[in-house]
């Protein structure tokens, strides 16, 4: 995460958002910043076709606009999506073509943009990739 001084970047991928169990302690919180992202990198390249971001229900408008991308193990962008503000959706999904990728970087425009994320999850075919470590 681009910064560390809120809350930390891997409250994205406990999981605890799906369970029932969120707060607002439970989200990644960059602090306001120019351009902050979030990123992380898998142990080694999976089949991915389809990340879905979990909004902070108490502040939806933040995530937009917001820019994905998927990299490869060489650090080359494989594919990439730019998400404007549509509706009040606690759920940010994207389906797409099935890649091999290695990291995934999650990424607000502007200055003065706090990322706030609830979970991060990832698919790839009939498997669920759920990555507790290995943050960036």
């Amino acid at each position: 995460m681009s910064s560390g001084d809120y809350q930390s970047a891997n409250v994205a991928i406990n999981y605890e958002y799906m369970n029932c169990r969120y707060s607002a302690s439970k989200t990644t919180n960059s602090g306001a910043q120019s351009d902050p992202w979030w990123h992380v990198s898998l142990p080694l390249p999976v089949e991915m076709r389809s990340i879905w971001i979990w909004n902070d229900r108490e502040n939806m408008a933040n995530l937009y606009p917001m820019n994905v991308t998927i990299f490869d193990s060489n650090n080359v962008s494989l594919i990439s999506k730019s998400f404007d503000y549509v509706d009040q959706s606690v759920l940010v999904a994207w389906d797409f073509s099935p890649v091999m990728g290695s990291s995934i970087n999650i990424s607000l425009p502007g200055s003065a943009r706090v990322l706030q994320i609830a979970e991060v999850q990832v698919f790839g075919g009939t498997v669920f990739f759920f990555w507790w470590s290995n943050l960036s």
